[in-house]
């Protein structure tokens, strides 16, 4: 039987910084953060053994393992997920796969009361980004996964309501998202430290990965000339 209030481990490997995070239930217990560069297993090992033992914990009171899955560049995706399902296999732990699209909108969190939308956005090279649109209640607005980035794309939505944009692709496309009703939030990345709910509803809907099928999503996968 799954513990009603689990103990999750989270990675997050897909952007410059890299970064771990426990949560009980949801709720962020601690988490830390690293440079991608030079990101190597031995320094996910170290990570993880400085945040159980901040946390007072054992790899053996973890209830099950989420990872970024992406889209992320294809080094910290391909360390993070190899790490992870190493993890797993040797601790029996289930692994819970969280779209890193879905993690840059819990910043929308801070934000309970703004009943406008908001849209992630990862830079997927050649004017396009990888793209998450929400309305208040969590519903996915646009039907390709990735979009040119103008506000020709988004203008639909624009004439009516506010786009709060965030992520790698909003930073690097804002001059092609001037608008009245564009709002751009830089300097934020994907975070373990975010994932916590969204892997909790997981474990909640058993949502389990297959650690001998599991691949993450590698940017430039499915973007053509």
């Amino acid at each position: 039987m799954n513990p009603a209030n689990p103990t999750i481990l989270s990675l997050e490997t897909s952007s410059d910084v890299g970064s771990i995070a426990i949560h009980k239930a949801g709720t962020l217990i601690a988490g830390i953060e690293h440079h991608i560069h030079g990101l190597h297993d031995q320094m996910l090992t170290s990570m993880v053994q400085s945040l159980l033992h901040v946390c007072h914990l054992k790899l053996s009171d973890i209830q099950a393992i989420a990872i970024g899955k992406g889209p992320g560049s294809y080094t910290g995706m391909r360390i993070g997920s190899s790490f992870v399902k190493g993890l797993c296999y040797s601790n029996n732990l289930p692994l819970i796969a969280i779209s890193t699209l879905e993690t840059l909108l819990q910043r929308r969190l801070a934000h309970p009361k703004d009943q406008n939308l908001w849209c992630a956005l990862i830079n997927a090279r050649r004017g396009r980004a990888y793209a998450l649109l929400q309305d208040q209640a969590k519903n996915s607005l646009l039907k390709e996964p990735i979009v040119e980035v103008t506000t020709a794309t988004f203008s639909h939505w624009l004439q009516q309501k506010r786009i709060t944009f965030i992520g790698s692709g909003a930073e690097h496309y804002a001059h092609q998202l001037i608008h009245k009703h564009s709002y751009i939030i830089k300097g934020h990345y994907p975070k373990a430290h975010d994932m916590g709910q969204l892997a909790y509803d997981a474990w909640i809907a058993e949502k389990w990965e297959n650690l001998g099928s599991f691949s993450p999503i590698y940017i430039g996968a499915g973007v053509h000339s």
